[in-house]
């Protein structure tokens, strides 16, 4: 009785041990260049991505191939994107900065909530109202996840100017 007690604590040491030390294989818990960890199928960003921590403090991002300083976004107060001589439109939940394909048929507006793992999509209009229909410039850009300092404000991914 006492060989069969020693060998059935052996085999359960051995079964026990081949379990953690199998648990202690790389994990892709890492953030990957387009997503979060909770979404490792994102795929990668495009060349030209720029990531930054975007907080709101009255400054805006001036977002590079907007002419004449026309296209610049910044967080107000409400913790909302806000556009200043450009349009915004969300395009939903995307899995990356890659995923924002395409430019919307409606939606537009000058200020939309910022929602972490969602695309937009950014349009530089022209200063005089009668070429408001030209928009030839164009970003896109994709909300990472919310700062986790008490500030407010967002982790974002964004390509400007961006050709659909």
């Amino acid at each position: 009785m006492k060989k069969y007690l020693s060998f059935a604590a052996f085999a359960l040491l051995t079964m026990s041990m081949t379990f953690s030390l199998s648990a202690c294989g790389d994990d892709d818990d890492d953030v990957n260049a387009a997503g979060t960890a909770s979404n490792p199928q994102s795929p990668a960003d495009p060349e030209g991505t720029i990531t930054m921590n975007m907080r709101y403090n009255g400054k805006s991002l001036y977002l590079p191939g907007f002419y004449n300083n026309y296209g610049n976004l910044f967080i107000n107060s409400a913790n909302n994107f806000e556009c200043l001589y450009c349009e915004i439109s969300c395009v939903g939940k995307v899995n990356g900065l890659a995923a924002v394909k395409s430019v919307p048929l409606s939606g537009w507006t000058n200020e939309t909530s910022i929602v972490p793992g969602y695309g937009y999509v950014i349009r530089r209009y022209s200063s005089s109202p009668e070429q408001y229909d030209n928009y030839d410039v164009y970003a896109r850009l994709y909300v990472v996840d919310y700062l986790e300092s008490g500030n407010l404000g967002a982790i974002i991914k964004y390509q400007s100017p961006w050709v659909p």
